[in-house]
């Protein structure tokens, strides 16, 4: 049988490889900046979704499952956290930190071996004395690669304004200050775009929702945005095409929210092309491959209740048209990333009840699920051409010494084994 992956293997790690998932990301700052829920106004009704079984088509799969192999970072990364990673042309770029200090790695590899960038120093001198500079959001524009962050004030944790690491190619890092220019901005969750970035983020005294760009990440500049009313969260997931610009989220107020997608063209003037009116819940990953898009979040029994949630997908040939799969996932689970390439849809799950994560393989984007429980909280994960790679952290119980890396290559056997962590 032919290689169904072997076209994608000929072409580099190249942009079928988008992720914008990102959902630790902006998890991060609803920790520390208040204001990240936006309360919006009930919008009409969208387009209804139809039957939640797909009726999109997606080319079969030969694959069935991913086998998997975990390993930790390494490259002096223990004792940090993780943030998450982005392809950077053909390079793995990850972020981190440890004691409040930003962190990266890199590998060439596809995320086999990884090494320590050298420090990802804060600009001097900060708004106030002790300020500390903390990442929330990382996107590559090719090899280029931008970290927004944001200064928090040392006594009340608060946003002092924004600032940004800018790197070529994810080995050598320059810090810029924007706190004087804009300190009222966090640029919250990062998009690469051909030639240059967004940022979907929001006013940390209003809480109002905001877009910005900028060419080479460094100055940064409001765009206007519109059509994009109702959004249950902000900023919304959004995935950039030379196409076609999606952003997903909920539609409506937060505790009567239903997915939604909306869709523009470069101009960045948004439509609704859909809303999932059989359910509540919300979008919180996007991801494009050959086929088509694939989209992930949650579906809700109870409106606004998350406990009552399940994890959910959604997938698209064009990216306007959606329709929501028949997938049985268990109560309490919830999806915080996607990746999409050739051999299928990878989804990356979590439980209110575990601290670790599951990898929801859906073989050609749309197949029967194929699930296994990764050994670790799972930050996010990039699709390459010839497998899966995933970030993340250890459960505490387990003592493990930093990041850990799950690569996962498609197989065609029915079941892999489940992957356990390595031996310290």
């Amino acid at each position: 049988m032919a290689d169904p992956m072997a076209r994608s293997q000929t072409r580099g790690w190249g942009p079928t490889a988008l992720l914008i998932g990102g959902l630790a990301v902006v998890g991060l700052a609803l920790l520390i900046v208040p204001g990240w829920i936006v309360p919006a106004p009930t919008p009409a009704p969208g387009p209804a979704s139809g039957s939640p079984h797909a009726s999109v088509s997606f080319p079969p799969s030969a694959y069935r499952s991913i086998d998997w192999q975990v390993a930790g970072l390494g490259a002096g990364s223990d004792g940090a956290s993780v943030l998450g990673f982005t392809l950077a042309g053909e390079r793995l770029v990850a972020i981190g930190s440890r004691d409040n200090q930003p962190l990266a790695w890199w590998s060439d590899d596809g995320g086999s071996t990884w090494t320590a960038a050298p420090s990802m120093t804060a600009p001097a001198p900060a708004p106030v004395e002790g300020a500390v500079a903390l990442p929330l959001s990382l996107a590559a524009s090719g090899s280029r690669v931008a970290v927004a962050g944001v200064w928090l004030d040392p006594k009340t944790r608060g946003s002092l304004g924004p600032m940004v690491w800018v790197s070529p190619d994810g080995s050598s890092w320059q810090a810029y200050d924007l706190s004087a220019t804009m300190p009222d901005v966090v640029l919250g969750s990062l998009t690469g775009t051909a030639d240059g970035f967004y940022a979907a983020g929001w006013l940390s005294a209003s809480g109002a929702p905001g877009w910005w760009q900028s060419f080479e990440g460094i100055v940064w500049g409001p765009v206007d945005v519109t059509g994009l009313v109702g959004l249950s969260m902000t900023p919304p997931a959004v995935l950039w095409t030379p196409d076609l610009i999606l952003a997903a989220s909920g539609s409506g107020g937060p505790a009567s929210a239903r997915p939604a997608v909306w869709a523009a063209d470069q101009g960045l003037e948004f439509a609704q092309v859909f809303t999932d009116q059989e359910t509540w819940g919300s979008i919180r990953a996007l991801a494009q491959a050959d086929y088509g898009f694939v989209a992930a979040g949650q579906v809700q029994d109870n409106p606004g209740d998350t406990a009552t949630g399940h994890l959910a997908v959604w997938i698209s040939a064009t990216g306007r048209d959606w329709q929501r799969l028949a997938v049985d996932t268990p109560v309490g689970t919830r999806a915080t990333a996607v990746a999409a390439n050739t051999a299928g849809a990878l989804v990356i799950g979590t439980s209110t009840a575990a601290q670790t994560a599951e990898a929801w393989f859906l073989p050609g984007g749309a197949g029967v699920p194929s699930v296994v429980r990764l050994p670790f909280g799972a930050r996010s994960v990039v699709a390459l051409p010839d497998r899966f790679v995933v970030l993340g952290v250890c459960p505490p119980e387990d003592a493990c010494t930093g990041p850990m890396v799950a690569i996962g290559r498609p197989s065609q056997a029915a079941e892999a084994p489940t992957p356990t962590l390595p031996p310290r």
